[in-house]
């Protein structure tokens, strides 16, 4: 007889690991992905909000440091019926980085001690409300002031102009009192 060979072992059962490492490595992979797209996502949203603050933050520059020059005049005004010529006369002193220009009139002009800012010229004002110049108008003690502040804080050609006046004015058709500041161009309207 001839010798019976034992049966063959059963074939050993597949093993998985091959599928779970690759279904491992699409799970990650597609995590990675969705992170990336969504961290795109939430730049594209916060950098113009980031981008708007930071330069409503530099209209607050522009604000105080205008309410500060119109104060000072306003101060000189009351001691010796006229308005100062200077800033030094009236004690006008900016601190810290300006961006923008300040004028007051001919002699009155506070350049932005910011590097990186560039000085506007009083010729590329626009129009100021009630259709004032900055400086004194009249014949003292029956005149006003005007004050304004200028800077493109957005690099995108514009200026951002504030102004301010001892006398009342009218903006866009509304009254505006004597020492409300005024926004004649607000440089990030879109």
């Amino acid at each position: 007889m001839t010798p019976t060979l034992p049966p063959a072992p059963a074939p050993a059962p597949k093993s998985n690991t091959n599928k779970t490492v690759l279904i491992i490595v699409l799970v990650v992979v597609g995590l990675f992905l969705f992170c990336i797209i969504c961290s795109g996502v939430l730049a594209a949203i916060a950098i113009p909000n980031y981008i708007k603050f930071n330069s409503r933050a530099k209209q607050s520059e522009c604000k105080a440091t205008l309410k500060s020059l119109y104060l000072a005049q306003a101060s000189y005004f009351a001691e010796k019926d006229d308005y100062g010529d200077t800033a030094e006369a009236v004690g006008f002193v900016t601190s810290g980085r300006t961006r923008y220009t300040y004028f007051g009139g001919p002699e009155l002009i506070v350049a932005p001690t910011d590097p990186q800012a560039s000085q506007v010229t009083e010729g590329q004002l626009p129009i100021l409300a009630g259709e004032a110049l900055p400086g004194v108008e009249g014949e003292c003690p029956e005149c006003h002031f005007t004050a304004a502040c200028a800077a493109n804080i957005d690099s995108d050609g514009t200026l951002d102009v504030w102004s301010v006046s001892t006398q009342p004015r009218t903006h866009n058709g509304q009254p505006v009192a004597a020492g409300e500041l005024v926004h004649d161009v607000d440089d990030l309207e879109e």
